[in-house]
């Protein structure tokens, strides 16, 4: 899952909360890459460049399940 997804599902009420660290960007100050780099455990220096058109959004979105929080 996208870091972003998966820390909105970590937010269910059924779950134990798990804030996810820092702050979002300004609306009017987005990065040029991922708005979420910035608070993302998975973040590298690709994570800076807008992802190619008609992919996934994130350069990293699959974990290895042995690595899956």
């Amino acid at each position: 899952r996208h870091p972003y997804s998966r820390g909105l599902l970590q937010a269910l009420p059924d779950r134990a909360f798990t804030p996810v660290p820092g702050m979002p960007p300004e609306l009017g100050d987005l990065p040029d890459g991922c708005s979420f780099a910035a608070r993302c455990d998975r973040a590298t220096d690709t994570c800076a460049a807008p992802p190619p058109t008609g992919t996934v959004a994130c350069h990293h979105p699959h974990v290895p399940e042995d690595v899956r929080a």
